[in-house]
């Protein structure tokens, strides 16, 4: 992705290793900055979280360092996590992230938008294979990136890290999130239904336009269910985007 200028006149340096330059996308919470690797000499994305409490800076390390078992295909590779004691942050040193976030470049036309679904729900349904669950999926947090759809950001599990919550992602939270339950993987299937809704609602009405209202029932269907059958209802709305791919 094109990096964004940050405005700052002069580089950082962050756990004696990594030199920070520009901003490089907006993140759910905390920054997100190009650098330099000095160690393994390499580009990096480094993602920066400010911590108030150092045990709490600890269980996020243990949250990043869980995810970044992810599948590859899903997720950038994590090729540092730490914490920075001068600077009082926590650091997720990733691979250089190429591409731009979906809620920068959403689809103009509804057969980019039954594409786009297809893949979230692809990559969503890897990592819960896996035995990961997302939890703070939304259109910042999934990117167009060069090998395809990635999946960005981590769930906290309701540690309070940062002073508060984006409430741009707080929309895309089921009622068990909102309820302060453990995130599930009927809550990434919400998420999945609002993303989907919120795709849906970017592009100019078509000549298909029964086929669309189709589709938003279904994710009506999905966001008014019981979370036991979330995943169940999910499986229609597949079938619509890939019958709105297979017309288009």
């Amino acid at each position: 992705m094109a990096p964004k200028h940050s405005g700052q006149g002069m580089q950082t340096v962050i756990a004696n290793r990594f030199r920070l330059s520009e901003e490089c996308f907006t993140p759910s919470f905390g920054e997100a900055r190009l650098g330099y690797d000095v160690v393994q000499e390499q580009r990096v994305c480094v993602w920066l979280v400010p911590f108030r409490r150092r045990h709490l800076a600890s269980h996020f390390m243990r949250e990043v360092l869980s995810h970044a078992q992810m599948a590859r295909e899903c997720v950038p590779c994590v090729r540092a996590v730490g914490i920075d004691e001068r600077t009082r942050v926590c650091y997720v040193a990733m691979d250089v992230i190429s591409g731009r976030p979906l809620s920068e470049m959403p689809p103009t036309t509804i057969a980019e938008v039954a594409r786009t679904g297809i893949a979230i729900m692809a990559c969503v349904a890897g990592l819960h294979g896996i035995g990961q669950v997302h939890g703070r999926l939304c259109p910042s947090n999934v990117l167009h990136s060069v090998g395809g759809m990635q999946l960005f950001g981590l769930d906290l599990h309701g540690i309070q890290l940062v002073s508060e919550v984006n409430a741009y992602d707080r929309g895309y939270l089921s009622q068990e999130q909102l309820a302060g339950k453990e995130p599930g993987a009927s809550c990434d299937w919400h998420a999945v239904a609002k993303c989907i809704q919120w795709l849906v609602g970017r592009v100019p009405p078509e000549a298909n336009a029964i086929a669309v209202l189709q589709l938003e029932s279904e994710v009506s269907n999905v966001l008014a269910s019981d979370p036991r059958s979330r995943a169940e209802k999910m499986a229609a709305v597949r079938g619509r985007l890939e019958a709105l791919n297979h017309d288009a």
